[in-house]
C-alpha cells in the first residue's frame, strides 16, 4: 500500500525548529530532515498547534536543499548573460504558486520548469516589510 507522504517545515514566528512528514495520518518528526522519529520532540516546547507548517514544494534547489512554502528563490535565465530573479514561494488559492519578490505578479510553480539553476536564498518571512 502507497501511502502519500507530505513534509512541512515546522516554525515559531522566525525559529525553525525542523520538519514534520505525515505518512498517511502519521506523523513523523526530524530535527534535520534525515533522521525521523514518530514521537513529538522533547525539546521542542508546546504542541504541534503553535507551529507554522510551510509545505515542502517536491522540488530540490541546485544544491539539493528542500525547498519550501515561504522561500525565497533565485533563478538564472540566458545563460549568457546569466540575467536573475527572485521569487517568493506561496500558496495562492490553495495552489502552490511563485511570485516575483518583492511584491510582483503571481505565476504557476511549474514556471521553474524553464530554469535550469534554481538557488534558495533566503526566508520570506526574515523580511521586513
Amino acid at each position: 500500500m502507497n501511502e502519500e507522504i507530505t513534509i512541512y517545515r515546522l516554525r515559531h514566528q522566525d525559529k525553525i525548529l525542523g520538519q514534520m512528514k505525515m505518512e498517511g495520518t502519521t506523523p513523523f518528526y526530524s530535527k534535520d530532515g534525515f533522521w525521523w522519529n514518530g514521537a513529538w520532540p522533547e525539546n521542542w516546547v508546546g504542541t504541534i498547534d503553535i507551529y507554522e507548517k510551510d509545505a515542502h514544494i517536491n522540488r530540490l534547489d541546485i544544491n539539493n536543499r528542500p525547498l519550501f512554502v515561504s522561500d525565497i528563490i533565485e533563478v538564472t535565465f540566458n545563460r549568457i548573460f546569466k540575467k536573475k530573479r527572485l521569487f517568493e514561494v506561496i500558496e495562492y488559492n490553495d495552489q502552490l504558486a511563485l511570485r516575483r519578490f518583492p511584491a510582483g505578479e503571481v505565476m504557476p510553480l511549474s514556471h521553474l520548469d524553464q530554469y535550469k539553476r534554481v538557488e534558495w536564498r533566503s526566508f520570506s518571512f526574515l523580511q521586513s516589510s
